[in-house]
């Protein structure tokens, strides 16, 4: 999974207690996404609880450069 090495990366700082914490855009990566990430963090010993999961702001400049790149589809 494409998220080991950050998540190794977060728990380093967290251990070395640098403040830090997850966050992922919902519209992203969705409900399930966000469960999938929940257990990753558990798995790399994260806590689950600290996710900050971030909306997107549909400016229309927002919306252009996403489709212009295929990052989101629903635009």
């Amino acid at each position: 999974m494409f998220f080991e090495l950050p998540l190794r990366g977060l728990r380093s700082l967290l251990r070395n207690r640098v403040v830090a914490w997850p966050a992922i855009m919902y519209e992203t990566f969705g409900p399930q996404g966000i469960e999938r990430i929940s257990r990753k963090l558990k798995e790399y010993q994260i806590r689950a609880e600290e996710l900050e999961v971030e909306y997107l702001e549909a400016y229309p400049f927002v919306l252009e450069n996403l489709k212009k790149r295929s990052i989101f589809s629903a635009c």
